[in-house]
């Protein structure tokens, strides 16, 4: 069984709420899926996660057994939150996407 991209529902969120205090950040995404991001580097079950600030950006890294993840979180002056996801799947071709969110 290959690796399915839309099992990852960052790269499709049209909608998401961001709660995040000194240790972590959570996201409940619009589809019912919640996050959890701890600051830091983590080994997880079936994924190796490292989050933290490279200047004013978040980066959240993850490197799992069937992919390798890089997200990047810019938040501009005007409120709009600019999401770069770079995903290298063990198989298949690297799927880059940008997704703009607007705070309601």
């Amino acid at each position: 069984m290959g690796f399915d991209p839309a099992a990852l529902p960052m790269i499709d969120a049209r909608a998401m709420i961001i709660e995040q205090d000194s240790t972590s950040m959570g996201i409940a995404y619009q589809d019912g899926t919640y996050r959890d991001v701890s600051w830091g580097e983590r080994d997880l079950r079936l994924a190796d996660v490292s989050a933290g600030w490279d200047g004013p950006d978040l980066v959240i890294e993850t490197e799992g057994v069937s992919y390798e993840m890089v997200e990047r979180y810019q938040l501009s002056s005007d409120g709009h939150l600019r999401i770069e996801i770079r995903l290298d799947p063990a198989r298949g071709e690297r799927i880059n996407v940008v997704n703009i969110y607007r705070r309601r």
